[in-house]
């Protein structure tokens, strides 16, 4: 549950710090991903795609990775996004559901709202992308948290 408390509070730290004159989170994250979104749609009927890409640095040369993606909704909870695109609350690394599977440097296109969704009720949510170095999950996940290998991605309501 520590790992919980410390993603969230780190997420909700940028959460609260982000913002520009353009709407885009400006929070300073991990610069081992590169990220991209694309929110099609007004937030009454609106799709979100982001496409991240884990870069080879010193500290990440190689390996295979596993990707997560996480939406902080404020006074809810954590939550993350699995494969087939089904949000889960976060309870601990052993059950934090993955998104990809593969090697860094990568393109990895993730819909977190792929049909046109009413997201009014959720405005304000942080979604942030990260990875971690392992090929078993739990080891991944804890890798992600302790090396901070993560970023936020979108705050849904901005453009």
């Amino acid at each position: 549950m520590q790992a919980a408390r410390i993603l969230s509070t780190l997420l909700a730290t940028a959460f609260f710090a982000a913002g520009s004159a353009q709407g885009q989170p400006t929070v300073n994250g991990s610069d081992e991903i590169d990220i991209q979104t694309e929110v099609t749609g007004p937030l009454y009927a609106q799709t979100i795609k982001i496409t991240a890409t884990p870069k080879s640095t010193s500290s990440t040369s190689s390996g295979k990775i596993l990707m997560y993606a996480a939406a902080l909704i404020d006074g809810v909870g954590l939550f993350f996004l699995d494969e087939s695109g089904d949000w889960f609350p976060f309870i601990d690394c052993k059950r934090t559901p993955i998104i990809y599977y593969g090697v860094l440097g990568r393109a990895v296109e993730i819909e977190v709202v792929s049909d046109p969704t009413n997201l009014t009720g959720v405005a304000g949510t942080l979604i942030a992308v990260g990875f971690g170095l392992s090929d078993a999950p739990p080891d991944a996940c804890a890798d992600m948290l302790e090396q901070q290998r993560y970023t936020p991605a979108h705050i849904v309501g901005t453009r």
